[in-house]
């Protein structure tokens, strides 16, 4: 199941903000451009989850807290990162400290950070990471097609093996598949159709006979003219050019895609391991978060229970204590404006991560948070288990698998294309109306005062969601009536944030 959510910092989120205003979209390079990079936004917001259960939510009884914090996480593909991520990193030294004096602003990184090392890094991938046929994590029809698939180690890693086919023309039934396909990250736009499209290649391996016959080179020519009519190329392969080796990859999928994925799998990461933090940490948490309140609507039973044992496999970076404190921090800060009886009390987390050494920054990461190891994990069992990477594709790598706990878990993967289709898009979950307590009070003169239990609680959201320090005057009046489903007519001068109370 695809899901979408993703966070970004400020350090991060300069460079490209930057690189896109000196950009003008009218002129066509300068527009291609522009897809690319909206494009991989877009693409590493995306990630498949694996549950361990039927995945079969029940979207007419999701609990309407659960509704708005998944609202609040997934608002922007990808949105701007929390204050605690962004704190824990200034912590750490991968930040320096706000800047801002009436915002929230923290543009400026201690890491020789740049447009192109994100525009690379952007193009996911991990470095060195030895696949072999025992370890492979896709499906192989023959023998012949790991012999295609492994000519070049990192096409193991971005090459998605038996697609089904009607997620590329839906026109085609029948659990159809393709060996192997590829579907490029970037944005394309259509002019003839006024709407972007998306560029993929299909690679058949060709060995068996079932090809030759006159039926076989019919439909293989059928179905790639099915591929054709939505701009996936396919290509075919023959026994003999297999063998041979002689499959130019390069100039068969994208030469500078190619390039890129090429050379971030021969990158050396301790010469780039902050950017790499800096860039997926946060895309990781958001992850780990929409993960959880997944998990929540499909097992409510979870919610009933007055502690849930989590535990975080962390195949490559740190994510699993900062997504649970600041999902904490969101429950308390909306259940402390909500009235009686609309209150969602999340259960005590009791989290317990495993981390990968590899990826290491400072201990501060884990925010105190029970560190396990092997031994720790096969001698507790668990309520919740979330086994995430993000430099690992969908089906692509065996791990050691946990068979004493295999119900419980749940795999967090990038995906291999960020799916557009219909019900697969980025959703806004609706639920029962919440009721909201008043968060201000009225004088004699007609003039407002906050509810001094509530500042804190209200604070936190203008400067989660809007960076801004605190309100403005008369925009806590309008937003109370609003979210107590009173008319409201609001009157501000110019400059007076009149959007803000808006949104």
């Amino acid at each position: 199941m695809q899901f979408k959510a993703a966070y970004i910092v400020d350090s991060v989120a300069k460079h490209i903000t930057e690189y896109k205003n000196g950009l003008n979209p009218v002129k066509e390079n300068d527009f291609k451009e522009l897809n690319k990079i909206e494009g991989l936004l877009q693409y590493v917001s995306s990630f498949d989850v694996e549950f361990g259960y039927e995945y079969k939510p029940d979207f007419k009884e999701i609990n309407p807290v659960i509704s708005v914090i998944n609202n609040i996480i997934t608002r922007g593909l990808p949105t701007r990162a929390s204050l605690l991520l962004e704190e824990t990193f200034v912590e750490i030294g991968l930040t320096q400290p706000n800047v801002g004096k009436y915002e929230f602003n923290y543009p400026n990184s201690n890491v020789q950070l740049n447009y192109e090392i994100i525009f690379e890094l952007l193009h996911i991938i991990e470095p060195a990471l030895k696949i072999d046929k025992n370890n492979y994590g896709g499906n192989l029809d023959s023998n012949l097609e790991w012999e295609f698939i492994k000519q070049h180690p990192f096409l193991i890693q971005i090459l998605e093996s038996q697609r089904d086919f009607s997620s590329i023309n839906s026109k085609l039934k029948g659990d159809r598949r393709v060996d192997f396909s590829f579907q490029s990250p970037y944005l394309y736009w259509d002019d003839d159709k006024k709407s972007y499209k998306r560029i993929g290649r299909i690679f058949e391996v060709d060995g068996h006979q079932n090809h030759f016959n006159s039926q076989g080179i019919y439909y293989d020519k059928y179905r790639d003219a099915m591929a054709d009519d939505e701009d996936f190329k396919s290509i075919r392969f023959t026994e003999e050019s297999i063998i041979t080796e002689d499959i130019p990859f390069e100039t068969l999928i994208d030469a500078e895609i190619y390039k890129i994925f090429n050379k971030n799998f021969n990158r050396d990461i301790t010469d780039f391991k902050q950017e790499y933090l800096l860039i997926f940490i946060p895309l990781a948490v958001a992850r780990i978060q929409k993960t959880i309140l997944e998990t929540l609507i499909t097992k409510p039973e979870l919610l009933d229970k007055k502690k849930i044992s989590l535990a975080v496999i962390e195949r490559d970076f740190p994510c699993g204590a900062i997504a649970v404190e600041s999902l904490n921090e969101l429950f308390l800060n909306v259940n402390s404006l909500l009235e009686d009886g609309h209150r969602l009390t999340l259960p005590e987390i009791d989290l317990t991560i495993f981390p990968n050494h590899k990826w290491d920054v400072d201990n501060r990461i884990h925010r105190k948070t029970r560190v396990g190891d092997e031994e720790y994990f096969n001698n507790n069992m668990f309520d919740v288990i979330l086994d995430h990477s993000i430099l690992r594709r969908s089906n692509i790598y065996k791990e050691k698998d946990f068979k004493h706990h295999q119900n419980n878990i749940i795999k967090i993967r990038s995906s291999h294309f960020n799916d557009r289709s219909f019900g697969m898009s980025r959703r806004v979950y609706s639920a029962d109306l919440l009721k909201y307590q008043s968060l201000v009070t009225k004088n004699d003169n007609g003039t407002y005062d906050s509810i001094v239990d509530f500042e804190d609680n209200i604070n936190y959201f203008i400067q989660n969601i809007f960076r801004k320090v605190s309100f403005k005057e008369g925009q806590l009046p309008i937003i109370s009536r609003a979210i107590q489903l009173k008319p409201v007519i609001g009157l501000l001068p110019t400059g007076g944030g009149k959007s803000l109370t808006y949104q």
